[in-house]
């Protein structure tokens, strides 16, 4: 059985990616992206869209499914 990452599990120097919630208001959509910094005190994560590379700032609370990356040439 896999057992999935938290961000406590996230170890420097490494890629993770993750399913994310941005909230606005009463709305809320789902993304996934790139794990860019985490704050560990506060609990929050900025993480990169995949899909339009736009940042956003989230809680810990707000991700899911956090995996390790590997990145490939598109060549």
């Amino acid at each position: 059985m896999t057992t999935s990452l938290t961000f406590e599990d996230i170890k420097p120097g490494k890629s993770y990616a993750c399913y994310f919630i941005v909230r606005s208001g009463l709305a809320s959509s789902q993304y996934f992206g790139v794990i860019k910094t985490r704050d560990c005190e506060q609990k929050l994560a900025e993480i990169v869209d995949a899909e339009s590379g736009e940042s956003h700032v989230v809680r810990w609370d707000d991700c899911w499914d956090l995996d390790e990356v590997e990145w490939h040439d598109s060549n």
